[in-house]
Order: C-alpha cells, then sequence, then structure tokens
C-alpha cells in the first residue's frame, strides 16, 4: 500500500493519525521481522500506547466498513426489484437511455398470470415468477440489463444483439421455461435500436412485437 497516497485522502486532519499508524505499523514489521528470526529468543512485544492505537484504529476502519456496506445494499436495493432480485423498472429505464445501435430489446408477458393467482394464491405466483427471473438469467448474458418490467411482464436491454440473436435468445428462454413444467407459457417481442432515433423507441417496437405475438396465440414467440 501507498502510504503517502493514504495519507493525502484521508486529508490534512488526519495527519496526525496517519503518522501514528505509520509509526505503529513500522514497529510492527519491526517486530514480525525479529520472531522470525530464528536465533532470537527474544520475544518482542508492543507497548500499551501502541496496542491501543491499533484498537482505535481498528474499530474506525471497521465502523468504515460496515458503513460501505449498508451504502452498497442500499444503493443494490434502490436499483433492483426485491422479489426477483432483477433490475427494476428505473434501472431498465436508465440502461435503455444508454442503448445503441446495434442493441435489442425483449418485452416478456406471461400468459395467464392472473389465473395462477386466482386458483393457487399469491404465493404461487410468486413462486412462478421468481422461477421466469432464474430462467431470464441463466438465458441472457452478465452485461445485459434483465429486469423485471411490472406485474408479470420483464424487459431486457440485450447488448450487441441483432434481431435474429434476439429471437434466437428468446427461443433458447421458451426451452428453459419448459423445463420448469411451468403452470403458464409466456409470449414475447423484440424491437432493435436504430440510428439516429430515441432508444425508447426500441421499446415500443418490442411491445407492438409482443401483442402481435399474443394476437397469434398465447405462448407465442415470432421467430426469425
Amino acid at each position: 500500500m501507498n502510504w503517502e497516497r493514504l495519507g493525502r485522502r484521508v486529508g490534512r486532519r488526519r495527519e496526525q493519525d496517519v503518522d501514528v499508524l505509520l509509526d505503529v505499523t513500522r514497529r510492527l514489521l519491526r517486530a514480525q521481522s525479529v520472531q522470525e528470526t530464528a536465533w532470537v529468543l527474544e520475544d518482542p512485544r508492543l507497548d500499551r500506547f501502541d496496542e491501543d492505537t491499533l484498537d482505535v484504529i481498528a474499530e474506525e476502519a471497521a465502523l468504515v466498513v460496515d458503513r460501505l456496506r449498508e451504502r452498497t445494499r442500499l444503493a443494490a436495493e434502490a436499483r433492483s426489484e426485491p422479489l426477483t432480485g432483477l433490475a427494476n423498472r428505473r434501472t431498465f429505464t436508465d440502461a435503455l437511455r444508454t442503448a445503441q445501435p446495434g442493441d435489442a430489446v425483449v418485452m416478456i408477458d406471461l400468459d395467464g398470470f392472473k389465473s395462477v393467482n386466482d386458483r393457487h394464491g399469491h404465493p404461487v405466483g410468486d413462486e412462478v415468477l421468481v422461477a421466469m427471473a432464474d430462467c431470464l438469467r441463466r438465458t441472457c448474458r452478465e452485461r445485459d440489463c434483465v429486469s423485471r418490467f411490472g406485474g408479470d411482464e420483464f424487459a431486457a436491454v440485450l447488448h450487441g444483439c441483432d434481431e435474429g440473436d434476439a429471437r434466437r435468445l428468446v427461443a433458447r428462454l421458451q426451452e428453459a421455461w419448459s423445463d420448469t413444467e411451468p403452470l403458464v407459457g409466456f409470449s414475447a417481442g423484440v424491437g432493435c435500436c436504430e440510428a439516429d432515433e430515441d432508444p425508447l423507441s426500441a421499446l415500443d417496437r418490442a411491445d407492438a412485437d409482443l401483442y402481435r405475438a399474443k394476437r397469434t396465440g398465447r405462448g407465442a414467440v415470432l421467430l426469425p
């Protein structure tokens, strides 16, 4: 670690603390060096001041780590959907705004999902949603933004996918979904980002494609 850089980062108000830390660290290193010398019989120890200083530094470091973990947790919760753990609609919208020509948008809608809740109850309906989320994770790539768009709808931004690639991905999703012996099927639509237009237009095309598939019949996907 670059201790001088550490000193600059914590600021002038903490320079004295850093000096103490450097001094104690040097003492520790010297003590360790002596301990590792086989012919030295003396058992070197830090004095009480050094031990107390290390205790204070360790406590402060633990507090900083706890705060960073909490901040990370809150940031993740703000950008994900709690039931499935997928990105939420806000995160999807942010990803869509950065989409480029050559990227694709996929919309997924579970067919007849309301009947699952009516017949089996909402806990079973939640299990169906989680199962679809798991299939999407396995089918899509890490760089893709996969989201629960709302209700029983899911949406994904697929980076570097043309229409054919996107539809083949949806076909693989169908296979993965069938393997779960699902209570319902799904319909899907695809839209591609074009040059010189708002990426939101790709979402509109995917949505229109989805409803064309639904008119064809539930569980439909318009393949290339």
